[in-house]
């Protein structure tokens, strides 16, 4: 499986110790980073095009989801006007 597709798979964005644990060499990262097929969001931080915006806001300014927005991100039933 290429790394691209596994990131994908899990959501768009992973900690870069989640692609090590999973057998990626740290060669094959580097080389998805350069071909565009994954995005440096900050130094441990990596995702795809298909990450979604409150992730990427997220580990842009190292927070995490919390509340009504990892309800949201969920999908899980919120009341009208949250």
């Amino acid at each position: 499986m290429d790394a691209v597709q596994w990131v994908d798979e899990r959501g768009g964005i992973v900690h870069r110790s989640d692609l090590l644990d999973a057998g990626f060499p740290v060669r094959r990262l580097r080389s998805d980073v350069s071909a565009g097929g994954l995005i440096r969001v900050r130094r441990y931080w990596l995702r795809t095009a298909n990450a979604p915006v409150d992730l990427i806001v997220a580990a842009e300014s190292t927070a995490r989801l919390a509340c009504v927005s990892a309800a949201r991100h969920r999908r899980w039933w919120m009341p009208e006007g949250i």
